[in-house]
């Protein structure tokens, strides 16, 4: 009887490996965020002419793949290059995620582009989707689980 409630304590531990590394990739697009600048000029019937210059933002739109992976509570992310500002932080490309909370439906996690920036990472389990949305742009798309250790490139 002792033997047997051992055992069973052996295989359930042994059945419990904790978090396991989730890696995808996904392919959408989205809008960024660009400064612009707007020069108007105008005249008058007696010959005066007066400028004046605008300065906002544009939305431009742009597809593009995003790559990530979560094990745990620790994660990175490839963010597009369109949604990236002149200045930011990263590892050749990659993000740090940070407060990552996953759930069996979702994960929500915050991209640390820089300390002014830290996009909104949505993903949905369920439909498989990605949302990444902050300060210099939106970005939705369709994710794909693979297993770096065994999927071949595609050329």
């Amino acid at each position: 009887m002792l033997i047997t409630g051992l055992l069973a304590l052996v295989v359930a531990q042994s059945a419990d490996t904790g978090p396991t590394r989730l890696n995808l990739i996904c392919s959408g697009g989205g809008t960024a965020n660009r400064a612009d600048v707007r020069t108007g000029t105008a005249s008058d019937n007696w010959g005066n002419t007066a400028q004046a210059q605008s300065y906002g933002t544009r939305s431009v739109g742009f597809d593009d793949a995003v790559s990530l992976w979560i094990d745990g509570d620790a994660g990175k992310i490839r963010m597009p290059m369109s949604m990236l500002p002149p200045l930011h932080a990263g590892d050749d490309g990659w993000f740090e995620l940070r407060n990552v909370r996953m759930s069996s439906t979702e994960i929500v996690a915050n991209a640390a582009v820089n300390v002014l920036n830290k996009p909104k990472v949505v993903i949905d389990r369920m439909a498989g989707t990605i949302s990444i949305s902050g300060k210099a742009g939106n970005y939705m798309g369709r994710c794909e689980a693979y297993d770096p250790a065994a999927t071949k490139p595609k050329f």
